[in-house]
């Protein structure tokens, strides 16, 4: 796929994704915050966040002292763009551009 073909790709899935998607890709996620932790073992914690706006769902597990052990998450169908590999900041531009569209036509 060269350049053109990308950048074609990224605006039209754009155009498919989301308010709430576009939303989190414009201003980052808004984690929910504040659980009480999971007792995985007896020196091991696991607290859970999900986003207010899209339901992507993120985890980690540290030891008492705070190192983090491992972490993880998930997002829903639609949020990750197919066949583009990572986003650049340009590309990450190109979402941003629909979302700010999307909201001066509001």
């Amino acid at each position: 796929m060269n350049e053109d073909e990308r950048i074609q790709s990224i605006q039209a899935q754009a155009q498919g994704l989301q308010d709430q998607d576009l939303e989190c890709r414009f201003w980052g996620h808004s984690w929910l915050s504040g659980e009480r932790p999971i007792v995985i073992d007896i020196d091991t914690l696991r607290y859970e966040s999900s986003c207010q706006r899209c339901d992507a769902w993120r985890w980690v597990e540290t030891d008492l002292l705070g190192a983090v052990l491992r972490r993880g998450g998930r997002t829903l169908e639609g949020y990750l763009l197919k066949g583009t590999g990572r986003l650049s900041t340009s590309d990450r531009d190109l979402l941003r551009g629909e979302y700010i569209r999307r909201t001066i036509r509001n």
